[in-house]
């Protein structure tokens, strides 16, 4: 197994991860599945109680204390865009009534922004500290994201409602980048093609550089495997096992969607006509002039 990863990383290929970290990675992946459906509502919830009890003890403390509130926001904490009697009455509606819908998980989006507003307008003209910008993160996940399972959006207004940013967000990440989905990043009809013949060091090695390129590359080898030849001196003398100096060429592009894996030997390339023929099988087309023939 050693030398089969030496093989592959002589040819720049990325070795396939060992069995027992596949299935250690498996079982990490189930275990947090399970724990983010037992501690993710609460901890959301939690949340919620806490940014809303901030912001709902300095709204009571104002309307008790109006005339002091109207004070500070006239001479200690003037906003320089606001009427200081205009600038009382909004903070105080705003940290009065937008935390009781933020508990509840009541029209949660259109509670989170006024908060995360008033956030910002307190770190940046009052006086700045690291607990606001933490504040402003959360805001800000909740105007994205919505309250957790344990909220009346979630059976209201099946936990998004007019104004979910989260599935416009996807959907814009998923069109901008469709191999996160599975699917292919572009197209092959019409691009430029790539016939590789043979799956040696440099064969592998170009292959390997045109993963990403937008062409469609084809690799033929007269072998399903990428034989290191540097260690068959170990293999004659029973050293090592053969499959551990040969690695399975379609593993190695198993992620790579613009690379298929032929068996076959190429007899001659027709530059004319624009192929590579192989014997007992259908010959190689390339696209065009543009194409590159890689031997």
């Amino acid at each position: 197994m050693q030398h089969r990863q030496l093989a592959s990383s002589a040819a720049g290929v990325s070795p396939p991860a060992p069995a027992w970290l596949s299935r250690g990675l498996a079982v990490n992946a189930a275990g947090l599945r399970l724990l983010s459906k037992l501690s993710w509502p609460a901890l959301d919830l939690g949340l919620r109680v806490w940014l809303a009890r901030s912001f709902f003890v300095f709204g009571l403390i104002k309307v008790t204390h109006w005339q002091t509130a109207r004070y500070l926001a006239a001479h200690e904490y003037p906003v320089s865009w606001l009427d200081p009697a205009t600038s009382a009455y909004t903070g105080a509606a705003i940290e009065i009534i937008a935390p009781i819908f933020l508990v509840l998980g009541v029209l949660t989006r259109y509670a989170a922004p006024p908060l995360l507003i008033l956030t910002l307008v307190i770190q940046f003209s009052y006086r700045a500290f690291d607990t606001q910008l933490c504040w402003a993160v959360l805001f800000g996940w909740y105007v994205v994201h919505g309250a957790g399972p344990w909220s009346f959006d979630q059976p209201l207004l099946h936990g998004g409602g007019p104004v979910a940013l989260d599935p416009v967000i996807a959907g814009w990440i998923r069109q901008r980048f469709p191999a996160l989905a599975g699917k292919p990043a572009f197209a092959l009809d019409g691009l430029p093609r790539v016939v590789i013949v043979g799956a040696g060091f440099a064969g592998l090695s170009c292959a390997v550089a045109l993963r990403h390129a937008r062409v469609a590359v084809t690799l033929i080898d007269r072998a399903y495997h990428h034989l290191f030849q540097p260690l068959l001196y170990q293999v004659a003398t029973a050293a090592i096992s053969p499959s551990d100096i040969a690695a399975p060429i379609r593993s190695l592009f198993r992620d790579a969607f613009n690379t298929r894996v032929l068996l076959g030997t190429v007899t001659a390339i027709d530059a004319r006509a624009n192929r590579a023929d192989r014997p007992a099988a259908s010959a190689v087309r390339l696209s065009s002039a543009r194409d590159r023939r890689c031997a």
